[in-house]
């Protein structure tokens, strides 16, 4: 990297303190350094590396009021190895930490909080590449209704000016600081970097989110790290580093042609994984955890087979020092068999291949809850429904499944002879 550039880390939401709900992560895995902590942790390492010339922290550092004394510890041994090799450090609050971290920052020498109270600050960061100016606004507590550029006071044009905002953007209201980008953009900086959104935004996009330092649940599925951001000639550029130990991915699985799941379904599977893995072989570095959900898609022959093959599936393996885990599988197949085809014989398996047809074919409101009423009277564990929740609540793809399992067995049933007609 070029000596004469000015670099910084923009670090989106940690949420230090959050705790992982269980049985997301197996228990064998349940570490800390895959979470927020270990995170940050590796973040400042990053940082130190580089080196940097400061650290921008978009809001959300903290989880909770409640989480103070816990977050205390990881937050305050980061920030005083940054400071100690003269980075600076600067922060704005958000939605989850508007009381949180202006308390944290009082106890915390040397960090940098801008914008308290809801009013606009900033800062002048020097480096190589250049001095650079920072904006920032905080949440004066932990809602705020009306846009973070109420406030607003147009700054200088001398500096490349750089906005660090926790925001909703977009949104038509809200508790969230509710934001128009075309505000944003009429605003007279150079960069955005937002907090709020766990997912980041592209890295050529002028006004975009972090996202999240580290997925905090299966849905935060992607890369994730902190932004480096380099300042030359008045330009700005950013980057994302995925450094985040733990990674969430949701990949789908073909099944199709899988006659016999109970033996070949394991393969399918390995086979999908280690496909992502060389794909995405240069983000996963520094991954140690890759936490997965699966989607069984494609069309089989043993339909009722495959589920039991599904809830089968091992918890974990080891590809090298990347541990995988399973958190969900969902089956989402077709049947092998012509359902136009069948629905067409005056048979019990013809009479649910019909009903099946039209689920599929419409998918309406009404005709999942005529579904549902039908399929009420009959044993959930038959059409293959968890017992509990009624069925009436059941979605589409839930039915469906139900449906093909039970046709597979009509089917099975025929086949050896013992089919009702």
């Amino acid at each position: 990297m070029p000596d004469q550039d000015t670099r910084l880390l923009a670090v989106g939401d940690i949420h230090l303190g959050r705790r992982r709900r269980a049985g997301q992560v197996p228990a064998d895995l349940d570490r800390d350094d895959l979470g927020p902590r270990g995170a940050w942790r590796r973040t400042v390492d990053v940082a130190l590396q580089i080196p940097v010339d400061g650290v921008l922290l978009a809001g959300d550092v903290v989880d909770s009021l409640n989480d103070r004394f816990e977050a205390f510890g990881a937050l305050a041994s980061g920030v005083r190895r940054l400071l100690d090799a003269g980075v600076r450090v600067l922060a704005v609050a958000g939605n989850h930490d508007g009381h949180a971290l202006p308390r944290l920052a009082d106890l915390l020498p040397g960090f940098e909080l801008l914008g308290r109270g809801g009013r606009w600050e900033s800062r002048v960061i020097d480096g190589p590449g250049g001095a650079v100016r920072v904006a920032g606004w905080s949440f004066p507590a932990d809602s705020h209704g009306a846009s973070a550029l109420a406030a607003w006071q147009p700054l200088e044009r001398d500096l490349p000016t750089i906005g660090l905002l926790h925001c909703d953007l977009d949104a038509s209201g809200g508790r969230h600081a509710p934001t128009p980008r075309a505000d944003l953009a009429r605003a007279g900086c150079d960069r955005w970097l937002l907090g709020h959104v766990h997912r980041p935004s592209a890295a050529d996009e002028p006004i975009g989110y972090l996202g999240s330092l580290v997925g905090l649940d299966p849905t935060e599925t992607g890369a994730h790290g902190p932004w480096l951001v380099t300042v030359a000639d008045r330009r700005i550029s950013r980057r994302l580093l995925p450094l985040a130990p733990l990674r969430w991915e949701a990949l789908e699985v073909d099944c199709t042609g899988l006659e016999e799941p109970a033996a070949g379904l394991v393969e399918r599977v390995l086979a999908r994984i280690d496909r992502f893995r060389r794909d995405c072989a240069d983000e996963l570095g520094e991954v140690e955890a890759l936490g997965l959900r699966l989607r069984l898609v494609g069309r089989c022959a043993r339909v009722q087979q495959l589920h039991r093959a599904a809830a089968a599936l091992a918890a974990a393996v080891t590809f090298d020092d990347l541990a995988v885990f399973l958190d969900r599988v969902d089956v989402a197949v077709a049947p092998a068999h012509d359902l136009d085809e069948l629905a067409r014989s005056d048979t019990p398996f013809g009479l649910l291949a019909r009903r099946l047809c039209d689920l599929r074919d419409s998918r309406s409101p009404a005709l999942l809850g005529r579904a549902a009423a039908a399929l009420a009277a009959v044993d959930q564990r038959f059409l293959g429904l968890e017992p509990g929740p009624a069925v009436a609540a059941a979605t589409v793809e839930d039915l469906l499944q139900a449906g093909y399992r039970a046709l597979d067995l009509l089917l099975d049933q025929q086949e050896r002879g013992h089919a009702p007609r």
